[in-house]
Formats: C-alpha cells, structure tokens, sequence
C-alpha cells in the first residue's frame, strides 16, 4: 500500500519560493497546489483538503478563513529574525540596521509577520557582504531549513514560540523606497553611509541614486576586500 501524499498549497512565489517549489514537484510524496492570482477560489482550497499551506512570496494577506483549512498549518518564511525586520525589505533592513542575520519560518495569521514562530536560523555576514550577497547566504538556509521543518514538523511545532511582535520593527515598502535616493552631505555619521550602500547594492536593481544639484546620478559599487 503507498503511502498517502502530502498536500500542500502554495501562495505566491518569489525568487526562494521559486526554488523550494521546484524542489517540491521534484518530490513524488508531496501533491501541489500553486495559488498565483489574488482572487482566490475559498472553495477550491477546501476541497483540497490541504495538510499545509505556505505563503512563499505572496504579496496580500491571507484570510484566516483560508489559513484554517491546513490540517497541520499554514506557514510563512521570512528572511529576517523575527520579531526584528517585520514586513518588506528585511535584508535592507538588516545590514542599514546593523544586526543579525538570518531566517524565520512563523505561522501565519491576520497580522503579516506576527504569528508564532516555529524555527529561526541566524546566518553570519560580513562587512563586506552586500544586500545581494547576503540575500544569497539567507536563501541558501532558507530552502535547506524549508526541507528540514517539512520532514520534521511535530518536532518543530512541539517548540514553538511567541512572536514578539512590536509594529516599530515593522517596515513598509515606502519605507525603503525614501532611501533610494541619497544626499550624503545630509548624512550626519560616516558609517550609516557605508552601511545604506550596502544595503541597497543589490544587483542587477539601480538602487543607489546620487542626488547632487537637483540631479540624480546612479551609482554602481564593487566591494573589495583587503588593500591593494
């Protein structure tokens, strides 16, 4: 007798999503449910009959009608550890912020990045990691995680923990969009400087805009490490 498959349905899809989903359909054990479009059919998810439920990049909040209906769980992973960097851009966040790195798999609920968090990964960066290379570094912990709480989940629900949720953590995408344009004469301490460099470096995105005289120049930046 085979066993039965697990089912799992996915909201949204961003560039980790993208590959932990590949990965998924690769699986035999697991049956998929790809959910892109932002009407969502409530009767077709409860006809699933869905075991999980995972947002992996969708950009709207979910009904918690429609987070109930996963017999195990409906979860989110957010690359930030939370309750630090809720909300958008939390690698941007985290280098201009200066603080640790990593991950978070959290239940979902009617707050975005505010339920229970199930597992959290610190990933290490360095100066000279940039936002793109530590987005790098953070989805290669992320997908390999993904995996482990997926084989392992009653171990990891057995230990789950509250989110200390605080909405001054939390980050809006208009937040991020006012440092894309920078005055550095305005910058009072020489290494918030470095550090919004940094951040915003995240090829192949223009990110890093010079305001100078009323005009705007787009600066590119290599990072070397030592002294020549």
């Amino acid at each position: 007798m085979q066993n039965k498959k697990m089912k799992i349905i996915i909201f949204g899809l961003n560039n980790t999503g993208e590959k932990i989903y590949q990965k998924l359909k690769s699986k035999k054990k697991y049956k998929l449910l790809l959910i892109l479009k932002k009407n969502v059919q409530i009767k077709k998810i409860k006809n699933f009959n869905p075991d999980f439920i995972f947002s992996l990049g969708y950009r709207k909040k979910i009904k918690q009608e429609i987070l109930d209906f996963a017999k195990i769980g409906s979860f989110n992973i957010h690359k930030s550890l939370l309750p630090y960097h809720s909300g958008a851009n939390p690698v941007f966040w985290t280098i201009f912020k200066n603080t640790k790195a990593g991950h978070t798999i959290h239940r979902m609920t009617n707050k975005i990045d505010a339920g229970n968090i199930i597992m959290q990964r610190e990933v290490k960066y360095n100066f000279d990691d940039d936002a793109k290379k530590l987005y790098e570094k953070i989805e290669r912990q992320q997908i390999k995680d993904f995996f482990i709480f997926l084989n392992n989940y009653s171990y990891y629900l057995k230990r789950e923990k509250k989110n200390f949720f605080n909405k001054k953590f939390y980050k809006y995408k208009d937040d991020f969009k006012k440092f894309k344009i920078i005055n550095y004469f305005t910058q009072n301490k020489y290494y918030k400087t470095i550090n919004l460099l940094r951040a915003l470096n995240f090829k192949p995105f223009h990110n890093i805009n010079f305001k100078f005289k009323d005009k705007i120049y787009t600066l590119k930046i290599k990072w070397y490490l030592g002294f020549k």
